[in-house]
């Protein structure tokens, strides 16, 4: 099992516990982070009918003509005071100056920057924004280096207890539950609220209403934000402004798997896999007086769109849960290499980007006590990676290693073998991801997000090549909220302009994809919100 990786750095070290606190006042935490950047070579530009050189940034871009330089760095979600100084500054190349001259007329005392903190799926970022020139004593100079200090503020205990809800939404009106496996598009039409045993004639299509949460595994930190009660999804009514429930009236819901996929910008994507569950719940309430929550209609961004889309980061991963080689805890493995010791895996990925190189992320594991043993990944008969193995001081040793392959087809099959010094040596696979970059291309129901365009100020055109007439698009950044995208047919692409200063969500689908939810049954209202406050709970 996959585990979610923590993040290693935090904002203080010791904490102080204070109780009975009265009053209420701001803690600031300050944290400083220096930022290294690292001027590359020049590169070669044509300016018409003249070859220049102009000054590059290391994994940078250009903004206005001007190189410009991005970081970010993942944060607790709070409220921050952020600051940039300490700029380090050394005398511009003769190659600054040309560009300079024709495109720095905004380069002043200070460097232009943005600085901000943004969220997404996989959490909050601080993020800067630099033009890394300034203009002091008459003189030009590019920026190498700079402090970004973010300040946390906190408030006293007194000011920060949680606002409960007074009482639980599952505490009055009729419900059932749901069950979902996967993430998609579900419909609740008549012949399913009648496998419910109800009467079609006596409902009212406008009181009926989702809830969940869809946040997947419960995280462990009880610092972390989380969901005081069910929330109300937003859904598609169709038919239901008359308030009866016709035969070809229906809803929709965008469900999602108990296993989240999580991106991080370090080390890219990571599926946090669900443990305890291998479905999410749902719970629909059929008579609802509290209003009806329904999908609304995102428009296009009118900003100047600054990229085009036409592909997406996909993601593929291979891994069973079937043993636990202490006995105990959340890790487990999947394949054991001992009496086979070769094992292949197959992967297909529709309208695979083949220019890409494909992305391998692995872990394994061996009871092994002595060296020399090793994993080994084929693709065709060719060698790609070679894991040694580390020796195992109680129980196992667990090893994890990522390596790249150009691909030649949508279709591939790993080949892992496993090369042991003795034959009392076990091996243990834990799993196997797979990302790659896939043409947006919609051949039924799929997630799409693409970390290519994701940068500050950034509004991306999304082209989705369909021959099918009926695709729909839905953002599904937030998925108790998912909002139906607005798309432009344009030739053979369905076409659509949204910012993508942080990752976005997306799901494609098609009246085809409609996936139907498992009923777990009738709820009985009950009101946790109510009861009594404990003196204490065991």
């Amino acid at each position: 099992m996959k585990n979610k990786r923590i993040a290693s750095s935090y904002f203080f070290n010791n904490v102080l516990v204070v109780a009975f606190i009265t009053f209420c006042s701001c803690i600031s935490i300050a944290q400083s982070y220096y930022i290294d950047i690292e001027w590359g070579k020049s590169l070669d530009y044509q300016d018409g009918n003249t070859l220049i050189k102009i000054p590059a940034i290391v994994n940078g871009n250009y903004e206005k003509g001007l190189p410009h330089f991005s970081w970010q760095q993942k944060v607790k979600p709070a409220t921050y005071q952020l600051t940039a100084n300490q700029f380090q500054l050394s005398p511009v190349a003769s190659e600054d100056e040309y560009i300079i001259q024709k495109y720095g007329g905004e380069i002043g005392f200070d460097p232009t920057y943005q600085l901000s903190v943004s969220e997404d799926p996989s959490g909050a970022y601080i993020r800067l924004g630099l033009i890394p020139y300034v203009f002091r004593n008459n003189t030009h100079y590019r920026v190498t280096s700079l402090n970004v200090t973010a300040t946390l503020k906190q408030t006293t205990v007194a000011s920060i207890q949680k606002d409960y809800v007074a009482n639980s939404v599952l505490s009055s009106g009729t419900w059932y539950k749901v069950a979902v496996a996967q993430d998609g598009v579900f419909v609740l039409n008549k012949s399913f609220f009648e496998s419910l045993g109800l009467n079609i004639a006596t409902l009212n299509p406008q009181q009926i209403n989702v809830y969940g949460n869809a946040t997947g595994r419960l995280t462990e930190s009880n610092a972390a934000p989380y969901f005081d009660d069910l929330t109300k999804n937003a859904i598609v009514a169709v038919g239901e402004s008359d308030g009866v429930f016709n035969d070809g009236d229906y809803f929709l819901f965008y469900g999602v798997s108990p296993h989240r996929l999580d991106y991080n910008s370090s080390t890219g994507f990571e599926q946090n896999r669900h443990i305890y569950a291998d479905a999410s719940y749902y719970f629909i309430r059929i008579d609802d007086p509290s209003g009806a929550e329904r999908i609304s209609t995102l428009t296009d961004n009118t900003n100047p769109v600054t990229n085009t889309v036409g592909s997406y980061d996909f993601f593929a991963i291979h891994e069973d849960e079937n043993i636990n080689l202490v006995g105990g805890g959340q890790r487990w493995y999947g394949e054991l290499f001992d009496g086979v010791l070769s094992q292949n895996f197959s992967f297909s990925i529709p309208n695979l980007v083949l220019t890409d190189p494909v992305t391998v992320q692995y872990a394994c594991a061996t009871n092994a006590t002595s060296s020399g043993n090793n994993f080994k990944f084929y693709l065709n008969g060719s060698l790609l990676q070679s894991q040694s193995m580390s020796t195992a001081s109680v129980d196992y040793a667990r090893n994890s290693g990522t390596f790249t392959f150009n691909p030649t087809s949508n279709d591939f099959i790993l080949n892992l073998q496993f090369n042991r010094v003795n034959p009392s040596v076990k091996g243990y696979l834990d799993f196997i991801e797979v990302t790659a970059r896939r043409s947006l291309s919609y051949s039924g129901g799929f997630r799409f997000r693409d970390t290519r365009s994701v940068g500050i100020g950034n509004v991306s055109r999304f082209q989705l090549a369909s021959s099918n007439a009926n695709v729909n698009v839905w953002d599904v950044t937030n998925p108790r909220s998912p909002k139906s995208v607005q798309l432009t047919l344009n030739g053979f692409n369905y076409e659509f302009i949204q910012a993508t200063d942080t990752l976005r969500d997306f799901f494609a689908f098609s009246s085809a994809d409609y996936k139907s939810p498992s009923v777990i049954g009738r709820v009985t209202n009950q009101n946790l919100h109510g009861l009594a406050q404990a003196d204490y709970v065991i």
